[in-house]
């Protein structure tokens, strides 16, 4: 997350440094800038991103790319398994 989010502060100042440079030298299309980009991040999130909105957590975990199970155990006496990636308690599948 912080790799994240130093890609976005060192956009910013890039943005706010060669934004008024480039609206003096391209005029209204340096707008093309901002909206292309904007465009394939919608298009991104819409098509790539499965909606999580009302799913289980057990369920979210059978829809992420790492479903492998990595750890069964016995948790009293009920087997369960944990989801490779997972260390969060509530999302072990009991059988």
């Amino acid at each position: 997350m912080g790799v994240g989010m130093s890609g976005l502060y060192l956009a910013d100042i890039i943005l706010l440094v060669a934004g008024p440079i480039a609206l003096d030298k391209i005029g209204w299309k340096f707008f093309f800038v901002l909206i292309i980009p904007t465009a394939f991040n919608i298009a991104f999130v819409y098509f790539l991103c499965p909606e999580t909105k009302g799913r289980s957590l057990v369920s979210l975990a059978q829809i992420s790319p790492i479903n492998q199970p990595c750890l069964i155990c016995t948790v009293g006496g009920h087997k369960c398994t944990v989801w490779r990636g997972c260390c969060n308690p509530l999302l072990r599948r009991h059988s």
